[in-house]
């Protein structure tokens, strides 16, 4: 008798598992917790029902399945014990985790704080780094794949869309996307092949941002709309949903979110090593008003240049290369920072309330300071290079003209007036 996943298996027996009670049901099969006769302990055991284990492409991607988790050995991802087939079953025994997945968790809590989210997150990027290393894609990050044990541990399931780079083993139409449209990167929904390394980093960063704001992005929105959202890159930043998130955070997501690959993480150490906070820094961190502050620091209020800024929100509006206009939320030390590294244009406009007015960063005494010291770089950056360009053609015995050195008019002049200051002065005495 061919048994199937359509009913309840609970009582029976696959091999030496005991079946005791049904978990779960999803697009890969049916998971029950079992009990192991021969190693006297507690598993999970997804089995594939008749109708899938009929399709032998299905068939062979739920036993590649159990080949890819077997090779992954790591705290971070669940487990692989055996697989089987018992009078035409399919089943893969797997380690039993006590505790709920992620979207269980976002059902029940509503969002997570951004510590635990950036925890769970870190958790994720470590064992894929370790799937990937092996050259193995995941191809469904997403939060019903992240299980959470009840002492905090995270684990992450469901290998069953996973596929080597090197072994395919033709189970991947070409032309055909794989994944969970919520969740899967653009490149996915036309042709499942061309996932790599940074296909998992795109819905990695989308289940960082259901875990902040709550929910799955675009969710509601038919397939089309989705895949027309995400190819535009039409992703709302997190802090408009959730103003207390770092910008470290929300610029981490904005990179691993990229429709275009290539300007993502290149890989799960990357995102690491951007996402991985300083020592208690998050918590240590006072929380961003929901609302902007009062005007008390309007632009003629007047700012000793050697005072420390004060971490005032400001709202940031420019243009990426796209051409897409975008907006940030950013404290005093955050904006400067951005401008004094060069990650963000002195055009810019910004402003403390998102009504604005929008000012160029010279309409604040916040900024003066900065912006002198970033224009006197400027000026000499190119009087530095003027002088190399001259003495370049001087060695190269060109001759040079005035419109070659306008320095050398400038330094001209310069002595003509302190020589005149100087007889002046002599003939005072």
């Amino acid at each position: 008798m061919v048994r199937t996943a359509a009913h309840d298996l609970t009582g029976r027996t696959l091999g030496e598992f005991e079946i005791r009670e049904r978990v779960s049901t999803g697009g890969m099969g049916t998971v029950y917790k079992a009990f192991q006769t021969g190693m006297q302990r507690i598993v999970a055991i997804k089995v594939l029902p008749p109708d899938m284990a009929a399709n032998e492409v299905t068939l062979q991607r739920f036993y590649q399945e159990a080949k890819l988790a077997a090779q992954l050995d790591h705290p971070n991802i669940v487990r692989a014990i055996a697989a089987g087939t018992d009078e035409g079953t399919p089943y893969l025994a797997m380690e039993f985790v006590e505790g709920e997945t992620v979207k269980q968790r976002l059902k029940r809590q509503g969002k997570l704080n951004e510590p635990e989210a950036i925890r769970i997150t870190l958790a994720v990027a470590q064992a894929l780094s370790v799937a990937h290393a092996r050259s193995i894609i995941h191809r469904d990050i997403k939060p019903e794949n992240v299980l959470l044990t009840r002492d905090g541990q995270v684990k992450v399931a469901d290998f069953g869309l996973a596929k080597r780079l090197d072994q395919d083993l033709a189970l991947t139409q070409e032309g055909k996307g794989l994944g969970t449209t919520l969740y899967m990167a653009p490149e996915q929904f036309k042709n499942a092949r061309d996932a790599d390394a940074r296909t998992d980093v795109y819905s990695l960063g989308l289940t960082l941002y259901a875990m902040l704001s709550g929910a799955a992005p675009w969710a509601g929105l038919d397939i089309t709309e989705v895949y027309k959202r995400k190819q535009a890159g039409d992703l709302a930043p997190v802090r408009q949903l959730v103003p207390s998130v770092s910008s470290r955070t929300e610029s981490v997501i904005e990179r691993a979110t990229q429709p275009v690959p290539d300007r993502r993480y290149a890989n799960c150490g990357e995102l690491i090593a951007e996402l991985q906070p300083p020592a208690s820094a998050i918590m240590a961190r006072p929380a961003v008003l929901a609302r902007p502050l009062a005007d008390e620091q309007g632009p003629s209020a007047a700012v000793r240049p050697d005072a420390t800024p004060q971490a005032v929100d400001w709202f940031v509006r420019y243009f990426d290369k796209d051409g897409k206009r975008r907006q940030l939320r950013l404290r005093t030390d955050e904006l400067r920072q951005g401008v004094k590294s060069g990650r963000l244009a002195t055009d810019m406009r910004v402003a403390r309330s998102e009504q604005g007015p929008w000012l160029h960063l010279s309409a604040y005494n916040e900024f003066v300071d900065l912006l002198a010291q970033l224009s006197r770089g400027t000026q000499e950056a190119a009087m530095e290079k003027d002088i190399h360009k001259t003495v370049a053609a001087l060695h190269a015995g060109a001759p040079l003209r005035h419109r070659d050195r306008p320095w050398a008019l400038w330094l001209a002049i310069g002595a003509a007036v302190v020589a005149a200051a100087a007889l002046a002065v002599w003939l005072l005495q």
